[in-house]
């Protein structure tokens, strides 16, 4: 496995957009309250987030995860606290596949490519194809409102969201996608495409560790809450995030030694192949924000 820049990536590193990521269009239009749950899947993190005092929109293409949310949550939906989307998102407007994994839940995916990968990594699975809304994130955020933070995490579609925001008015101060592990290139196009959207500073997170940080945080108006991270959620966001904030080349370079890792422990790596008893690779989510590194 190569792993490295283009010079067609160089140069798309190196172009800025044409407009300072904190004009006043950008400021203005931030909601600073709200925060979307792109994935939201049983509402692990749409719990964290409410909690902490933040209007959520939870986006999932799911129809029983919805309902499971809106049950959940009910006080919040009764309050206009939380909104929910029954929808997936996608490049068009138009209902799409979605295919449903009734064994393992969060692998449930628009991306029929995604499905051939689970089911190389765990045969057999029970899978059943639904036809489902979809919408173009972009849309969206033009229906609800820029939100503080947009958490993505869609099973292999997070890159199609990412770049439907293109044409947004503004984006979110903060972004969070589940990032590649498979294909240098498609990582490398997940973080060209939040540079482009006007990110300036990235932080690679380790998704395994994020029970370390448990306990009491802040919550929005600066009082003290509680929360308890379950496994598969996505963890703090912003400025709360572990870790310090690098830039698009420094974040690459720690990329680069995670794929080397992936290349030998990874989900098909060459190690794991030949000890499938090993424990399953690490994964990361791309933190990025529009403040200035």
């Amino acid at each position: 496995m190569r792993i490295g820049l283009t010079a067609r990536t160089r140069q798309q590193i190196a172009y800025d957009p044409p407009y300072s990521s904190w004009d006043g269009r950008f400021v203005l239009n931030i909601n600073d309250r709200l925060i979307y749950d792109v994935g939201a899947h049983h509402g692990e993190d749409t719990e964290f987030y409410l909690k902490k005092g933040f209007d959520v929109v939870a986006i999932d293409a799911v129809p029983d995860n919805c309902k499971l949310i809106g049950e959940k949550f009910s006080s919040y939906v009764t309050a206009n606290k939380l909104r929910i989307l029954n929808c997936a998102i996608s490049d068009s407007s138009e209902p799409i596949s979605f295919y449903v994994n009734d064994d393992v839940s969060v692998w449930s995916t628009a991306n029929k490519s995604w499905v051939e990968r689970n089911n190389a990594l765990r045969p057999g699975q029970n899978i059943r194809e639904i036809r489902v809304n979809a919408e173009k994130l972009v849309n969206i955020v033009a229906k609800f409102g820029v939100p503080l933070y947009c958490k993505i995490d869609i099973e292999g579609n997070d890159l199609l969201a990412l770049r439907s925001l293109a044409n947004a008015p503004s984006m979110p101060r903060y972004i969070s996608i589940e990032s590649e592990k498979l294909n240098w290139t498609r990582l490398l196009n997940e973080l060209v495409a939040m540079k482009q959207l006007g990110y300036r500073k990235f932080k690679v997170v380790n998704q395994n560790l994020i029970g370390l940080h448990n306990g009491e945080m802040l919550g929005r108006h600066g009082n003290a809450i509680q929360h308890k991270f379950i496994p598969g959620s996505s963890g703090p966001f912003g400025e709360e995030t572990p870790g310090r904030w690098m830039d698009i080349f420094e974040c690459i370079e720690v990329y680069k030694g995670i794929f080397r890792g992936y290349f030998l422990n990874g989900d098909f790596g060459i190690v794991k192949n030949q000890n499938p008893q090993l424990p399953a690779a690490d994964w990361y989510d791309t933190h990025a924000s529009l403040d200035p590194l």
